[in-house]
């Protein structure tokens, strides 16, 4: 059996990069040769790349070791730890910069400073940003013998952290620790081997939507069982023309993910209770959705949703770092702070082992009784039954589990998939 993942693993649309893509063989033993292959990387403006070779290079351990732009903290704590070291007042703690899809990631972190806004750092002009933060902890400097060390050393923590957010929950670091980490998900779900060959395919969703030559000749006249895009697709005229002409184009069966506006959710971050959605869909999205069930190519699509949680958030009771006190996520936590992955990969998982459900899922429980859903949200039978008659394949949470769920496995056209495996 081979399966294809199709999927931004490079960052490739991140620094726009264009290459034709090819098959990658992947399997558990070679999992960091490829990374280091691909020369997986992020660029931000004003900041040096960050380079990726293995999976532990996106714990925040190994950003704070590595990265330049937190040169200036750790020297400072350096500084702090000398029995002489001027030691300063506390200065109020960071909140967190605000998060956004756009515009550079170090503009949204010296926007969270409490201090005036440090000016971005890049290899060349860290001196600044070693000023900057300087500035914010020693407005106030007095002598030595000050008892006030700790609190100095947890502001200089807080900006550390304001920094490390920033970095862990921008949309392009997410997405690519998505993709790797679905990629070691599926390797802790399956056997590869003779048995069962993985392949990535380094393509976008911006590329699948525009070239559809460039897969065609990737993907060859091999026989694969599954087709697995580490994609979303919304029930618009493009998405759904799309899924169409590629369902008709191939032989095996294509995993993806289905966006929740389908059912009437614009986003779970805003109304996470399902009895809270009202979206309404236009009557061109609901013909563009209906003549995509009804394409010829209906039968080797399958779409799923929602999400499922890769990893439990940094912090001192779910995940502790050894570099400073950190905690990811706020309480109670910004849903998009989550690292989700692509309800496909799960079902690929759960299809390959005939099974309808995976165990040993990560469960936060971020306060007393309250635990986020392992899918996204919680699913009641009216939810997902809607979801089956509209062809989707609902990805359901298991409550007082660390259990997920494929409650039905179909195609678009509303059948059991074609066993080509």
């Amino acid at each position: 059996m081979r399966i294809a993942l199709l999927g931004d693993f490079s960052g490739r649309r991140n620094r726009k990069i264009h290459s034709a893509p090819r098959p990658v063989e992947i399997d558990p033993e070679n999992f960091e040769d490829v990374m280091e292959r691909m020369g997986v990387a992020l660029e931000f403006p004003g900041a040096a790349a960050i380079e990726f070779r293995e999976l532990d290079d996106f714990h925040p351990d190994q950003l704070y070791a590595t990265l330049p732009l937190f040169q200036p903290v750790r020297d400072l704590k350096q500084e702090l730890s000398k029995p002489q070291a001027v030691r300063p007042q506390a200065a109020p703690k960071p909140e967190p910069p605000p998060l956004s899809s756009s515009g550079s990631l170090l503009d949204q972190i010296a926007a969270g400073s409490t201090a005036p806004a440090p000016a971005p750092v890049s290899a060349r002009d860290e001196s600044v940003w070693d000023q900057a933060i300087r500035g914010i902890v020693a407005k106030h400097a007095i002598p030595a013998a000050d008892p006030k060390q700790q609190e100095m050393v947890a502001t200089v923590e807080g900006v550390a952290s304001a920094q490390m957010r920033a970095i862990l929950h921008h949309p392009d670091f997410q997405a690519i620790e998505a993709a790797w980490r679905s990629v070691f998900f599926l390797f802790q779900q399956l056997e590869t081997g003779v048995d069962l060959r993985i392949f990535l395919i380094d393509y976008s969703r911006d590329e699948f939507m525009a070239d559809e030559g460039a897969l065609a000749k990737a993907l060859g006249d091999e026989e694969w069982a599954l087709i697995v895009g580490l994609y979303t697709f919304s029930p618009n005229a493009h998405d759904c023309a799309r899924l169409a002409r590629f369902g008709a184009s191939i032989r095996s069966t294509f995993l993806a993910g289905a966006d929740l506006k389908l059912f009437g959710c614009e986003s779970v971050a805003e109304t996470p209770d399902p009895d809270d959605w009202n979206y309404r869909l236009s009557s061109e999205e609901e013909a563009a959705w209906l003549q995509l069930r009804a394409s010829a190519g209906a039968p080797r699509i399958g779409l799923a949703t929602p999400r499922f949680l890769l990893r439990l958030p940094f912090g001192k009771k779910t995940s502790a770092i050894d570099s400073f006190d950190f905690e990811e996520v706020s309480s109670p936590p910004a849903h998009e702070d989550y690292l989700w992955g692509n309800p496909a990969v799960a079902c690929a998982a759960m299809i390959v082992q005939e099974s309808n459900h995976i165990g040993g899922m990560p469960v936060h429980v971020h306060s007393p009784g309250e635990a986020t859903p392992q899918a996204e949200i919680w699913m009641g039978e009216r939810l997902a039954s809607e979801m089956i008659d509209h062809g989707v394949m609902p990805l359901a949470s298991v409550k007082h589990s660390d259990r997920i769920q494929l409650v039905r496995a179909q195609s678009l056209a509303g059948q059991a998939f074609d066993r080509p495996w």
